[in-house]
């Protein structure tokens, strides 16, 4: 539990410290916009709240597609959903998303299908990125907006989530060859026994959602993209309820490019980055200097804070119990 602690107050100083960058580049804030979050026009409140759970459900629906077991309903698979993201919220560069889920599906069915439901769902997400980054940068040329991420920063990011979601779905099996080569070295060998077992683990995972007729997996892609754009438009929600002059299309198209490197960044749920990102890319959408800081407040409280709210209340504490069982055996001799 100690270590979610220390992760929660990392993420509340680098949140802080993003925010102050923001404050200290920009024009500075006013109690004005601020209080504009309180005049809210409730139908936009209500937008957002449909994009919000839309968001949730469409992802609880991959999640039920891709475990086929009768066990698995359309609530049970969104609460490993948002399991997932309370564990991704407190983690590295959301590396503890896949467990949470994990975890949390193995309670419904074997711990093989969970283990290959979370492993697929992350292949699913990077396939998505490595798409619509790409389209996401053309949208933005054509419209003449620079969001200020370097383009070899794109272009990697771009070929790192192509090349690990074509290995995850498709070749699994040459991890063995990148885990033998990795923990050759002295100072890994010690984890090496944890890593070849996750390794066959994912393989074997890999091997039961590819047999799934066609046609689901394309159904599968479509729910990705569906889930991210719900996820992006309770931004849009937002901004348009408290009268912001947005570009709607680029606010969507400089989410994904922001969130896709966020994955990127080694701290818990990207605090520091996300803040300072969002505020330099929300900028070039025409969000007012003096409106940056509190409408990157309100988006991510929406979008990352809320999980740790929501986390304890569906098992948050049982998942971190159950993290710390395993460290052991990631570290086998």
């Amino acid at each position: 539990m100690m270590t979610v602690v220390r992760a929660l107050l990392v993420s509340f100083v680098l949140s802080g410290a993003g925010i102050g960058v923001l404050f200290l580049t920009g024009k500075g804030f006013s109690l004005s916009d601020f209080s504009r979050f309180l005049t809210i026009q409730p139908l936009y409140v209500l937008y957002l709240l449909l994009a919000l759970v839309g968001w949730w459900v469409l992802s609880g629906w991959r999640l039920m597609i891709l475990a086929q077991s009768k066990e698995v309903t359309l609530l049970r698979a969104t609460r490993a959903f948002l399991l997932s993201l309370f564990a991704a919220s407190v983690t590295p560069s959301a590396t503890g998303s896949t467990f949470g889920m994990a975890w949390y599906l193995s309670k419904y069915t074997t711990a093989e299908r969970a283990t290959a439901v979370a492993v697929f769902s992350v292949g699913l997400d990077l396939v998505y990125f490595a798409w619509s980054l790409p389209v996401s940068i053309l949208v933005l040329h054509l419209r003449g907006i620079d969001i200020g991420v370097g383009t070899p920063v794109l272009v990697l990011t771009t070929l790192f989530a192509l090349g690990l979601a074509w290995v995850l779905m498709f070749r699994a099996d040459l991890l063995r060859h990148f885990v033998a080569w990795l923990f050759g070295f002295k100072p890994l060998e010690r984890f090496r026994s944890g890593a070849q077992g996750f390794v066959e683990e994912t393989v074997r995972s890999v091997a039961l959602i590819r047999a799934l007729p066609i046609p689901t997996q394309v159904l599968l892609h479509v729910i990705t993209g569906l889930m991210y754009l719900t996820h992006f438009l309770t931004a849009n929600a937002l901004a348009a309820g408290i009268g912001l002059p947005i570009d709607h299309v680029a606010l969507v198209a400089t989410q994904s490019i922001v969130i896709a490197v966020g994955f990127l960044v080694p701290t818990p749920g990207g605090a520091g980055y996300y803040e300072i990102a969002l505020g330099r890319a929300f900028a070039a959408t025409n969000v007012p200097e003096s409106a940056i800081g509190p409408f990157v407040i309100m988006w991510r409280v929406i979008s990352y804070y809320l999980y740790l709210l929501i986390g304890p209340f569906i098992g948050g504490a049982s998942l971190i119990r159950a993290q710390q069982k395993q460290k052991p055996d990631l570290q086998a001799p």
